[in-house]
């Protein structure tokens, strides 16, 4: 390599020097871009082990095989990113070359050329911070922005339920008083007939003076013991005339006991019992109340079979069964059974409620899972693999 002579300074200048000193400094280049993806790989790497340990160990496995397609893409791509980074820039380290060759012969130009280089240089490094910068604000902006559409979808979903609740709910309440009576009339129909099959449950028919249904007991060797006469209500208020109308079709019937199966008790009442000589109980009471009558009726008969002769004793078993030591009795041993399904229905309700809890954890990691997924695919574009399980969830 020929030295050249400096026309302001009249000094030699070694070009071959000169060339290393430039082929040095783009070495540094070249050095500095591979920093700089090898940083972009570790942080990548940083961004999965936070994902892997925001995942719990349970979901982890189900999604290991996943992950791993995932990285392994990610590390091609990055792969093929950093070679074609490498090539471009040894094709930029020639093509500069080939102008320092072209700078030699132009002495008068090297000041220029090195103002211009340092210029380009700071350059490039402002609009690459600006360019990351913007990169991670725009990623944050529609990271955000999903959330929120997500969030207004949610709040729109509770709305909508909400609505439909309220519809369902008004037009449950504008259901006719009449239907939910015949509903109760005919479950408690059935439930005599299922417990009681040794006895005649017979139905009175809408539109027939009388009660809802009467309850004639038999024995199992066909003795006919005696009557229960059950009216039916199921509306918000209680009203005395009930009490009345059903002594009227007891004594119309022939019914030794009365009882009145009412969705609301008299103010006076704050559980079942006995008012003016009829039975009255919620449709809960109502099925150990039944029991006890029932059994009550056929003793009394048996009572009288066998002491035909002794009516003063049977009539006062009767009025025992009316009594108020009866019915205190009576009111135990229904409180004692309405506290075994109390105690039932709470226990199916912590378990539903633990089971509820259950599934929302569940559904809050997958929601995690896929909000994360969806970042990187935001990063990584077309080149993410779709994973199939996290569709098949959404």
């Amino acid at each position: 390599m020929q030295n050249l002579i400096c026309p302001h300074c009249h000094k030699s200048i070694d070009a071959s020097d000169f060339l290393a000193e430039q082929k040095a400094h783009f070495e540094q280049e070249v050095q500095a871009k591979r920093q700089e993806y090898k940083q972009a790989f570790k942080n990548l790497e940083e961004k999965e082990k936070t994902l892997n340990q925001q995942v719990q160990e349970g979901v982890a496995r189900a999604l290991e095989k996943e992950r791993q397609e995932l990285y392994h893409s990610i590390r091609m791509e990055v792969k093929r990113e950093q070679e074609g980074a490498l090539e471009l820039l040894q094709k930029e380290n020639t093509e500069k070359s080939n102008q320092l060759k072209k700078m030699y012969a132009l002495e008068t130009e090297n000041e220029k050329l090195k103002r211009d280089k340092e210029e380009m240089r700071a350059a490039i490094e402002a609009q690459s911070a600006a360019q990351l910068s913007t990169q991670l604000q725009q990623l944050k902006e529609r990271l955000q922005a999903d959330y929120e559409i997500k969030l207004q979808e949610k709040e729109e979903q509770i709305n909508q339920l909400k609505q439909s609740a309220l519809e369902i709910q008004k037009r449950a309440e504008s259901t006719s008083q009449q239907l939910q009576g015949e509903a109760q009339e005919r479950v408690i129909e059935e439930y005599l007939r299922v417990h009681f099959p040794l006895d005649r449950i017979e139905e009175i028919k809408k539109g027939q003076k009388g009660a809802d249904c009467l309850h004639k007991v038999y024995t199992r060797q066909g003795l006919f013991c005696g009557t229960i006469c059950y009216e039916s209500k199921n509306t918000k208020n209680f009203n005395k005339e009930w009490i009345v109308k059903l002594k009227e079709d007891m004594q119309a019937e022939g019914a030794e006991v009365g009882v009145l199966v009412s969705a609301i008790l008299p103010k006076e009442m704050e559980r079942m019992g006995l008012l003016e000589g009829v039975y009255v109980c919620t449709f809960e009471e109502f099925k150990g109340l039944s029991v006890l009558l029932r059994a009550m009726v056929e003793r009394i008969a048996l009572v009288q079979k066998s002491q035909e002769d002794k009516a003063d004793k049977a009539h006062s078993l009767y009025h025992y069964l009316t009594s108020t030591e009866f019915n205190l009795q009576i009111q135990g041993i229904v409180e004692n059974f309405m506290q075994m399904q109390e105690d039932l229905r709470k226990e199916k309700q912590a378990m539903q409620k633990h089971w509820a809890k259950q599934e929302k954890r569940i559904d809050q990691i997958l929601s995690l899972i896929s909000h994360t997924y969806g970042s990187l695919e935001g990063i990584a574009g077309l080149s993410m693999p779709a994973l199939q399980a996290l569709e098949f969830k959404q």
